[in-house]
């Protein structure tokens, strides 16, 4: 349909402008819009704690099995996992771009199922919580008390019920993590009182396990004609500390019962702060998505690598957390001091991890969430190493001795933490550019400098958006490839021919380097944003450049000479053409000079998109015009062109106006021979 049709029929111009327009409204308010392209792979977390052990018990007894587990799963490209002296397990599994984030849930939980019979009891009570997310988060926020009215314990506990679980349900959120410790109910053991009455941890334990319980009591009267039916309902699990403080341990010799409060204090909260009880509480939301060697030895290798990056111009700062000088104490028990005092190491091994590390006992219910109990000594019974000698443990015959009896301690330095990355042991380095070169540049530094410094046995991978990013370089000549191919098919069925397209094509270029040198200029790097205008930018030059050419060929059609037709159209379409480019240039300069948040992708994207217009418009006006001379003067070397038999009015006028120019021209010359 010509545009010819739209001027002589204006009401269906005006019908079809409304539609669009309320196709578009109804698109606007119904199809989800982001801000940014979703350039950050799918993830899924894997998440478990192993309460009291440290960070190497945890890698072997935990770790090791689940990764084991995960490895290979479909579509996985690398795994990350981290192991921490407080027991917490975090495995971090990446995918391909492209990826369903819940068939990769699915499939991950599937292989953490098989896995977990080879974890130990505590982890299997605590469970392994298997999580779909980005890692990328998209907001930290923080709920505080400006009059100090209610204190971290209160505020964490009214996110946990009230705001975290509705935040959760919000589409595109995958997860929400409370930055503070959860609501339970700590039991706070004295080991001198307990050995008094020569009762340990396991005592405790047992006692919970018999007396905080849920039970089907059953009814009355069931299955029984005549009588009224009664069912029976058991109290259920203990809720206020003070029910858990008549909880009876022990019947004494004296006719009386031992009580949990006669050797514990009891709390319904979190482990206090170091600091005390303070007035803030926050939590992180994410977006939902769619071993070569010793520690030390990995610990001295990442450190000659990091200066060796920092020798890099291109490398403004390269740094690690892993650290192998945490003081630590290694654990030895003497079996044959427990053998001789009848009992086993097993025995004091399990009193040691009740009073030291904090064990997951039972559960309770409170403000319709479930809550677990944990167990403890004090905190004024576990200083320091001497603490050993006043925690006591069950021998033969009932007695009690302490445990510094039984075990030796040695002080030895480890690390805090331990990363593992596709299976094998690794160390995190994070960085950033120097100013002036681009996250390209550091990227290949980084290469060059593994490549230089890195000793056999030993290499590295990039991880997240540099991951990314390190994969995708590569492919940017490609993509520009398909563009243009795909733009040059078009132009070959709009101009049924296979070389006069080419008068369209070879204005990218000029464009595509003017959206380089411009990004150079402003010190941008040649990243996702900028690939997205670049491809912008091709659709831009190629449809300005269209409309100069197809002005030509319909000249040329008309029977004007070559050179005729191309300076005819470029005389017509200059303003219009200019006018079109300096509006969109304008348009983009606040992208082009843009600051804060995402300034950096808006500046990319517009300094290259206002580069390439600037640039490829000298190319439609001066080269075009030129190119169309050429690759038709070949076309028609092919299959001569067929004139139309009445010209449009506007290119006769034109055509006219030629003729005027040069009988005017030839009468000159002959009024003036010289």
């Amino acid at each position: 349909m010509k545009l010819k049709t739209f001027i002589e029929r204006p009401v269906l111009s005006i019908v079809i402008s409304v539609a669009i327009v309320l196709l578009g409204g109804i698109a606007l308010a119904t199809l989800p819009v982001e801000q940014f392209p979703n350039i950050a792979p799918p993830t899924v977390e894997v998440m478990t704690s192993y309460s009291g052990a440290n960070a190497e018990t945890v890698q072997k007894s935990v770790i090791v099995s689940l990764e084991e587990a995960i490895n290979g799963v479909e579509n996985m490209t690398y795994i990350y996992s981290t192991a921490s002296n407080a027991g917490d397990v975090y495995i971090t599994v990446y995918f391909k771009q492209g990826t369903d984030p819940d068939m990769a849930a699915v499939n991950v939980q599937n292989r953490v199922s098989k896995a977990q019979g080879q974890l130990p009891a505590d982890v299997t009570r605590i469970g392994v919580v298997t999580n779909k997310q980005q890692k990328s988060m998209l907001k930290a926020v923080t709920l505080w008390s400006p009059d100090n009215s209610y204190d971290t314990q209160f505020l964490n506990n009214y996110l946990q019920i009230n705001v975290i679980p509705e935040l959760k349900r919000i589409t595109g959120v995958g997860e929400v993590t409370l930055l503070g410790s959860n609501y339970g109910m700590r039991i706070w053991l004295k080991p001198d009182v307990m050995a008094q009455y020569g009762i340990v941890p396991a005592d405790v334990t047992s006692a919970l396990n018999a007396q905080n319980i849920e039970s089907a009591t059953g009814s009355f009267g069931e299955n029984y004609e005549g009588v009224f039916q009664y069912t029976m309902k058991y109290k259920g699990r203990l809720v206020t500390p003070e029910e858990f403080g008549n909880m009876v341990i022990k019947s004494l010799p004296t006719g009386e019962v031992l009580r949990l409060k006669d050797v514990a204090s009891i709390f319904a909260m979190a482990p206090p702060l170091i600091d005390g009880y303070g007035v803030a509480s926050g939590f992180e939301i994410y977006l939902q998505d769619r071993a070569g060697g010793s520690v030390n030895n990995l610990y001295t290798v990442g450190l000659e690598f990091i200066a060796a990056l920092m020798k890099r111009p291109e490398i403004g700062s390269a740094y690690t957390t892993f650290n192998v000088n945490f003081p630590q104490y290694l654990v030895e028990v003497d079996a044959a001091k427990c053998q001789r005092a009848g009992t086993t190491a097993d025995a004091v091994l399990s009193t040691l991890a009740g009073y030291y590390s904090g064990q997951y006992v039972s559960n309770f219910n409170r403000f319709n969430k479930l809550y677990r109990v944990m167990i403890q000594s004090s905190p004024e019974y576990r200083i320091d190493p001497e603490s050993l000698d006043k925690i006591f443990t069950r021998v033969e015959g009932g007695e009690m001795a302490p445990l510094s009896q039984f075990i030796a301690l040695t002080k030895v330095y480890g690390p805090e933490s331990l990363a593992r990355f596709n299976l094998y042991s690794a160390m995190g380095i994070n960085g950033e550019s120097a100013p002036g070169y681009s996250s390209g540049d550091a990227i290949r530094a980084i290469r060059e400098v593994a490549a230089e410094s890195l000793p056999r046995g030993y290499s590295f991978e990039f991880a997240g958006i540099s991951r990314e990013e390190s994969q995708t370089s590569s492919n940017t000549a490609i993509i520009f490839l398909i563009c243009t191919v795909f733009v040059y098919l078009i132009l070959c069925g709009l101009y049924e021919s296979f070389l006069v397209p080419f008068a369209v094509i070879l204005a990218v270029p000029f464009g595509l380097m003017g959206s380089f040198v411009f990004a150079k200029l402003m010190g941008m790097e040649n990243n996702i944003y900028m690939q997205t205008g670049l491809i912008m930018l091709i659709g831009l030059l190629a449809k300005t450049a269209i409309l100069l050419t197809e002005y030509a060929a319909d000249r040329r059609r008309a029977g004007m000479t070559l050179v005729q037709a191309a300076l005819a159209a470029a005389r017509v379409r200059f303003r219009p053409i200019l006018m079109t480019v300096l509006a969109m240039v304008f348009g983009l300069l606040p992208l082009m000079f843009a600051s804060g948040a995402g300034a950096n992708g808006n500046s990319s994207l517009g300094s290259g998109v206002v580069g390439g217009m600037l640039f490829g418009i000298l190319a439609i006006l001066f080269f075009v015009p030129v190119f169309f001379i050429l690759f038709q003067y070949l076309q028609e070397k092919v299959k001569p062109v067929e004139f139309l038999p009445a010209p449009d009015w506007e290119i006769q006028s034109e055509m006219e106006a030629i003729e005027e120019r040069k009988k005017n021209k030839n009468n000159s010359k002959q009024n003036n021979p010289l």
